[in-house]
């Protein structure tokens, strides 16, 4: 507004209904992310009494550049069409993005953050910016860190880590049997 005469924003609205779950998923062209998505989306359908919405955002040339999957679910009909804005759970597959994005623009109080990372305890004291460990703290977040390129090679997966961190994912929001 470069005139200065718009209305100050004092209260955020959220049209989704209360059972809706919105988690929003940073991956790694060629890692997997987007396929895991589109397959969780639809095992949430398929063994929960909930309804699910997926979208994503990829390049043309996805294999190396970042892809954003955005995923939706809850007891009523899903039929938003707006990007998510309250979200319960972000995943990082990718450690550099910390420094890269915003991941906790729009997340909810006590969301919880799956973070991909070869960083240790330690390291991730050093490494994680300032402003999202703050960000951590003042919205209660729950910080998992997992390191999903070791475990996949060690399952023979090479750099397919999809299945690590949808694994990470399902047992994180509990909403089907582990």
């Amino acid at each position: 507004d470069v005139t200065h005469t718009s209305l100050a924003v004092t209260k955020s609205i959220y049209p989704s209904d209360e059972t809706v779950t919105e988690c929003k998923f940073y991956g790694y062209g060629g890692d997997g992310t987007v396929s895991a998505n589109k397959s969780s989306i639809k095992i949430i359908g398929n063994n929960t009494q909930l309804n699910g919405q997926a979208y994503f955002e990829y390049d043309s040339k996805k294999s190396g550049n970042t892809t954003i999957c955005h995923l939706r679910f809850g007891k009523n009909k899903i039929s938003e069409s707006y990007l998510l804005d309250n979200i319960d759970f972000i995943a990082c597959h990718n450690q550099s993005y910390v420094t890269k994005f915003n991941l906790l623009k729009n997340v909810k109080d006590n969301a919880t953050l799956l973070l991909n990372t070869e960083w240790s305890e330690e390291e991730l004291e050093v490494m994680l910016p300032n402003h999202l460990k703050r960000e951590i703290a003042e919205k209660n977040i729950k910080l998992y860190a997992i390191d999903a390129y070791t475990l996949a090679d060690n399952f023979g997966l090479g750099n397919k880590i999809n299945l690590v961190m949808q694994a990470a994912f399902f047992k994180l929001i509990n909403i089907i049997p582990y």
